[in-house]
């Protein structure tokens, strides 16, 4: 059986996660984001207090921003990392596309040469 052939039968080897978020959803996530920025930065501004207070309260607030988008970004990739569906894979290959025999992981022909999914390694928090 082909690989063209073998992926027709069985699907892609990877699929992408679809997500569903809806435009309404995202418009009220930026607009949160921005209603609080600059709500936050107003009182910074308008607090009766020194400029160095100021300005390091407005720094802080920066900080925080910047460290809530690296967080997001690290959340994402982590579940991108953990939504790849592997392929299968010969014992000790490094390929990770399908091999040509058309024999499963629970295929009794040919112990040696059955294939074995590949699997993404968990961390211990998740």
């Amino acid at each position: 059986m082909s690989r063209q052939a073998y992926a027709a039968d069985h699907g892609s080897m990877a699929q992408p996660v679809k997500t569903s978020t809806t435009t309404a959803f995202y418009v009220q996530a930026v607009l949160s984001f921005v209603i609080s920025l600059v709500g936050l930065a107003a009182g910074i501004l308008y607090l009766p207090v020194t400029t160095w207070v100021r300005s390091f309260l407005a720094l802080g607030l920066m900080y925080v921003v910047t460290s809530t988008f690296t967080l997001a970004k690290c959340v994402r990739d982590r579940q991108e990392e953990a939504s790849v569906v592997s392929g299968w894979t010969r014992p000790g290959s490094t390929s990770s596309s399908p091999s040509t025999t058309p024999s499963g992981p629970n295929d009794r022909r040919g112990r040696g040469t059955a294939r074995r999914p590949v699997h993404i390694a968990r961390t211990a928090w998740q």
